[in-house]
């Protein structure tokens, strides 16, 4: 972001023997940041060069905050002292959007007992940047943000969370994109839960955004607290392209919590292109019917027999969709199930690739009603080329389940460097459904690569889009311009050659055919299916109405 015609720039260094900014008017050039920022206008900006700030309790207000935020004037981080661009901050050769060479730290002193490092109080009419910042040791938050605020490329390391989100509070809008929270924690007392990252409103109009944040080693409460070790959203919440490991909900002496790595609870939530592995507890939980789409959920510790891998509690419901929930485990070394209470409303699982298909799957509602669409069975071997078995094909897992100690480098190094991509023979290629309206927003992979969404070549399972191994095989129309249709009572299925599967709305096979060298009909009952058509190792899959 350039600096705006007419604006100022206000800088700040650590103390007076740093000869950061030494080129620049002395009477813009400060030494503490909030006398800075307190002299900036709208539109202004405040650039903090390199180095530890301490901040002391005597410093926060009588709210306990450090800096109030004002609309329109950003604060930047990340400078040697000798920029005249924000572009020509250094970034870590190879590393990640938030590595700066140059690290400009704000930690709160010990001796404070409760913290807000910024805090934005109101929604802003002007988008205002908190960006290249490290924030650490807060006691409440460091970070509370609102519609008009951007935090981007900081880290958020040892803050505690007692009103949720240690490193960040989201109301009412707002966004934090490009950030890296890692080891918070939810003091005992926590009101709302989520270690990292906490995300309220009370509109579904004011959308909470997080896109590409990473959440490690993050510590959230047992199952009788307030849930969420990574995040918690609480509010109407877009998450996107974020990676979750290592993080914890509860322990094995106070018992394992709800949502390791992610906790929702507001029926507008969507979280997707969302990476959980390695964490411990259950690694997702939502009671309000949140929606996650194309998920790679692999080797979570869940915690004692009878935990879940995802977790659909209440009568809220839920849906995932296009994603691959593998590996997951509990204390006792048992495969961990999916559960859902389907109890009012419906939850779906739609193309769905798991260890053990539709039978990892668990209700215990009198009157479920909850709905399957095509289910895959994979198998507990990553690879292999046995041809009847579907292999998922990672390219480097992890060795093992669930979280570690900060202590043992060896195997969070192991976390760390894992690529949880699939080759290109993946049985997971292909294997997906394309019509939800977040797939349009949101139409590329974790790491932006174009995501295929057409009957030819439908969408992979899972956080990553593969090309498949030698040419795809299109499914193409013989007559009717459709590959699929009804009329009168009857399915019709124009593909030759392929194996064709219908479902009912409840997930059972009503009716599986071959269709030969021509097109074939089936005459079906009144109601919803889903067909499913496979052909040379590829698939679509359709609902229709009759």
């Amino acid at each position: 972001m350039a600096v705006l015609a007419n604006a100022t720039v206000y800088y700040v260094k650590p103390n007076v023997e740093s000869t950061a900014w030494s080129d620049k008017n002395p009477g813009l050039v400060y030494t503490d940041i909030k006398m800075a920022y307190e002299a900036a206008a709208p539109g202004d900006q405040v650039w903090i060069a390199a180095g530890i700030y301490m901040i002391k309790n005597e410093e926060l207000d009588a709210s306990k905050v450090y800096l109030t935020m004002k609309s329109g004037t950003s604060l930047y981080g990340g400078f040697a002292g000798t920029e005249s661009k924000l572009e020509d901050r250094i970034k870590v050769e190879g590393g990640q959007p938030w590595d700066f060479v140059n690290q400009t730290i704000l930690s709160i002193d010990a001796a404070a007992t409760a913290s807000n490092i910024t805090n934005q109080k109101t929604q802003f009419p002007n988008e205002t940047f908190i960006d290249g910042i490290t924030f650490e040791k807060s006691k409440g938050s460091a970070v509370t943000v609102r519609k008009g605020g951007v935090v981007q490329n900081c880290i958020f390391r040892e803050n505690v969370s007692t009103w949720g989100g240690g490193g960040v509070q989201m109301y009412m809008g707002g966004k934090v994109q490009y950030c890296y929270f890692f080891n918070n924690s939810s003091a005992a007392n926590d009101k709302n839960g989520g270690a990292g990252l906490y995300l309220s409103s009370t509109s579904v109009e004011d959308v909470n955004y997080v896109d590409h944040c990473v959440f490690d080693s993050n510590r959230g409460l047992k199952w009788g607290s307030i849930c969420g070790g990574g995040l918690r959203a609480a509010a109407a919440g877009m998450i996107t392209n974020c990676i979750f490991y290592n993080n914890t909900s509860g322990s094995a002496t106070d018992g394992y919590g709800k949502g390791s790595a992610i906790a929702a609870n507001w029926s507008s939530n969507t979280i997707l292109n969302c990476l959980v592995y390695n964490n411990t507890g259950y690694p997702i939980y939502t009671d309000r019917g949140a929606m996650f789409i194309n998920m790679t959920v692999c080797n979570n510790l869940t915690g004692d027999q009878g935990s879940y891998s995802v977790f659909f509690d209440a009568d809220g419901g839920g849906t995932l969709a296009n994603s691959v929930v593998w590996n997951n485990m509990t204390t006792s070394g048992s495969k961990a199930y999916m559960y859902t209470q389907a109890g009012s409303t419906v939850s779906y699982f739609d193309c769905v690739a798991s260890n053990r298909g539709s039978e990892d799957i668990i209700t215990k509602a009198e009157n479920s009603d909850w709905s399957f669409y095509p289910l895959y069975r994979i198998s507990d071997d990553n690879m292999g080329e046995d041809v009847e078995v579907n292999y998922a094909k990672f390219i480097k897992p992890t060795s093992f389940v669930g979280a570690v100690s900060s202590t043992d480098i060896d195997a969070l190094t192991e976390i760390r460097n894992a690529d949880w991509k699939m080759n290109e023979t993946s049985f997971l290629i292909n294997k997906g459904n394309s019509y939800y309206d977040a797939l349009v927003e949101f139409d590329c992979d974790i790491v932006g690569k174009k995501r295929a969404m057409t009957d030819e070549d439908p969408v992979d399972l899972g956080v990553y889009e593969v090309d498949p191994a030698g040419d795809i095989v299109s499914i193409q129309p013989v007559f009717d311009g459709k590959e699929i249709y009804v009329s009168s009572g009857s399915l019709y299925v124009n593909v030759a050659n392929s194996n064709v599967t219908v479902f009912d709305i409840a997930g059972k096979c009503v009716k599986s055919f071959y269709t030969g060298d021509f097109s074939k009909s089936t005459t079906l009952e009144k109601g919803t299916y889903i067909v499913k058509i496979e052909k040379n190792g590829h698939s679509m899959t359709k609902m229709i109405m009759l």
